[in-house]
């Protein structure tokens, strides 16, 4: 067996595509950073601003077996204009973060990406939102980083 991202990846993907928030706020969800802009967006394996993102680290065992620990960044941006833009924003950042939690939750192999180790699950997130002059002006963001962590036996 091989690395379980590009499989990871695939089904968190066509997953979250399927997610009643997602489809209600008619977010973009990309693999990588996407290629149009929209005011809602779930995208998995970067992280703005980094030219760079680090997904995996292996492990070498004593055994035959690898293990591949795994620190798959995403993001969710969402963009609001209007009476109460960065609540609306933040609101709506938060509940494509629940969603995708339980949609990992309920399936914790990520569609058998995940050969027994540790089980997918959301170690963490950060919020940030619309701080400077220039942007507030284009309306209020709230964006939200988050990793979703798995250890993989290959």
């Amino acid at each position: 067996m091989g690395s379980s991202v590009p499989a990871a990846l695939e089904y968190l993907v066509a997953t979250t595509r399927a997610l009643a928030p997602v489809q209600d706020l008619r977010a973009a969800v990309a693999d990588g950073w996407p290629t149009a802009r929209s005011d809602v967006l779930v995208a998995y394996g970067v992280v703005p601003g980094d030219g760079d993102s680090d997904a995996a680290t292996p492990i070498a065992e004593l055994s035959k077996q690898d293990y591949e620990v795994v620190q798959m960044p995403g993001v969710v941006t969402v963009r609001r204009a209007g009476t109460d833009a960065n609540a609306r924003a933040r609101r709506d950042a938060f509940a494509l973060v629940d969603a995708i939690r339980t949609m990992i939750r309920d399936d914790r192999r990520l569609g058998g990406a995940v050969v027994p180790g540790d089980p997918a699950r959301m170690s963490g997130w950060t919020m940030t939102q619309t701080a400077a002059p220039k942007p507030a002006g284009e309306g209020r963001t709230c964006t939200i980083q988050f990793t979703i962590t798995w250890t993989h036996r290959g």
